[in-house]
């Protein structure tokens, strides 16, 4: 406390910067933390795109023989498409007969198994040791099909919307996705994320706003007790001279009368 101002606001001026610049120092590590522990993982692969899965020959890559990836390969007219489409075909010990098959030949090493975003992310949930990579390549729905002039439908949209307003549905997306391993976010890591693991959380503004208001706040009590400090001297100063000079001047109205009435 050597260096420390030795007025009272320029203490609290300082203490609140150094507490503003230890939150943002905090903040900013935890950030950084999983940002690079996810991005040297990350680098350790030689693709981050299904563009770049059929460039590389170090990861053999495959899905489950039949199921709706499969179809979508062997159907799609698209460039990246047709060269894993093909090399599907040419290397048929790569196609898994389920899902479980897929997930634990990924986790021996060196291949890439191919499967819905919703079955990935809830496999990677269960085992630390696999991630998501890979550009979403198709948005896909499921609908309901009812008899005609019947509401079962009507009642349905009408329940599973109820369903999205009340939470219900993220409530279950959450448990599904969830495990000892956290849960995962709803997005693929596209070509222009670039490898950078989609786990790395950013300071936005909404985190910034708790240690930017405490700094204007330290500095707003600074400038008060400045004010304070500078102006309170003075007026009691005043205050102090005012009040005496009206005791001296009472003490002496007060002597001048007696010494009147003496002499008459």
């Amino acid at each position: 406390m050597r260096h420390m101002p030795s007025a009272f606001s320029g203490r609290v001026l300082v203490c609140s910067s150094l507490f503003f610049t230890l939150i943002l120092v905090s903040m900013y590590s935890a950030s950084l933390v999983p940002f690079v522990s996810s991005k040297s993982s990350s680098i350790a692969l030689p693709f981050s795109t299904f563009r770049g899965l059929t460039m590389q020959t170090e990861y053999s890559y495959g899905a489950m023989r039949g199921g709706a990836v499969y179809q979508y390969f062997m159907y799609s007219k698209g460039d990246t498409e047709r060269k894993i489409a093909a090399y599907l075909r040419g290397n048929p010990s790569n196609f898994v007969r389920n899902t479980a098959e897929g997930v634990k030949r990924a986790q021996q090493g060196k291949y890439a198994y191919i499967v819905e975003s919703s079955l990935a992310y809830h496999a990677v949930s269960k085992f630390c040791d696999l991630m998501v990579i890979g550009d979403q390549l198709e948005e896909r729905t499921y609908n309901f099909a009812c008899r005609q002039n019947t509401n079962i439908c009507d009642q349905l949209n009408t329940a599973i919307l109820q369903l999205k307003i009340n939470g219900v549905m993220n409530e279950l997306k959450t448990k599904w996705w969830s495990g000892k391993c956290g849960v995962f976010p709803i997005k693929l890591m596209s070509a222009s994320d670039d490898v950078v693991d989609a786990r790395g959380k950013p300071i936005d503004m909404i985190r910034f706003t708790v240690p930017l208001v405490l700094l204007v706040a330290g500095i707003v009590l600074s400038i008060v007790m400045l004010l304070v400090e500078i102006f309170f001297p003075k007026v009691a100063k005043l205050l102090y001279t005012q009040r005496k000079s009206d005791v001296t001047h009472g003490f002496s109205g007060h002597m001048h009368t007696s010494s009147d009435w003496t002499d008459t």
